[in-house]
């Protein structure tokens, strides 16, 4: 269902829609617009694994069109049009700030290529602008592919995209098979905060600490040491050992 909106000032209530039309003479404000929809409670389209949702329009009615979608697990989202030429720009809103973070973006229709974008768990906005003067029917298409359930099903993920989420103040079990296996456990930190890493059970576990861009920070990351704001990573490896079972515990103090 579309919902027409008259003015800018106007609140936005995303309440039960997946397509937000937005019309303003002054023209489609990409950023400023998905700020608003991701700001706003609830609203938007939920899609799981292989899961497709769309929309069909006149470009010839509208400015911009806002689709707000909700990922639960880390992912391919797949954009894709059909008819007119359009500009389509996907935004998630940074986990510090809460303003809206250019993902990826390009054109869209029959004769592009699907936009592909690797996206994290949580909400996404995807905004879509004609050119001036552009006529016809535009079809929205956006699919999502969970790829840490693809492959051998393990205990945890074996990649930082897969990894597991883990808190101050939890823990995890888990167990390293011989050879290959690793299990990658991740956390955010949203002020400086001293953090201690425990890796208890199988002895040699191997447990680096990285940072969010992936740098090795720590080859052996157990133990307290006083980390930033931000995301970080520890993954466990067999090392020179046999594996086998383990608890990673994570504390911390502001």
């Amino acid at each position: 269902m579309f919902t027409k909106i008259a003015s800018r000032r106007d609140s936005l209530s995303l309440a039960g829609l997946a397509l937000l039309l937005v019309g303003s003479a002054a023209g489609a404000q990409p950023a400023q617009d998905c700020a608003a929809a991701l700001q706003a409670a609830g609203g938007g389209v939920s899609l799981a694994n292989a899961t497709t949702t769309s929309t069909t329009k006149k470009v010839d009615e509208w400015d911009g069109d806002i689709l707000k979608i909700m990922i639960g697990q880390p992912g391919l989202l797949v954009l894709s049009g059909e008819g007119p030429d359009v500009q389509g720009a996907l935004y998630a809103a940074d986990p510090d700030s809460g303003e809206p973070v250019l993902e990826d973006g390009g054109p869209l229709g029959t004769f592009h290529q699907p936009l592909t974008v690797v996206v994290q768990p949580g909400e996404h906005c995807m905004h879509v602008t004609p050119p001036a003067g552009a006529t016809g029917t535009l079809s929205l298409q956006a699919t999502f592919f969970d790829v840490c359930s693809l492959g051998p099903q393990d205990d945890h993920g074996d990649s930082f995209l897969c990894a597991t989420q883990i808190g101050l103040g939890e823990a995890r079990t888990g167990e390293i098979a011989p050879a290959t296996d690793q299990d990658v456990f991740a956390f955010t930190l949203g002020a400086e905060t001293a953090v201690t890493v425990t890796v208890d059970g199988a002895p040699d576990l191997a447990a680096g600490l990285y940072g969010e861009d992936g740098t090795l920070l720590a080859a052996d990351g157990r133990g307290s040491r006083t980390l930033a704001a931000g995301r970080y990573y520890v993954r466990i490896e067999g090392g020179t050992g046999p594996g086998g079972p383990y608890t990673v515990g994570l504390a911390g103090t502001p």
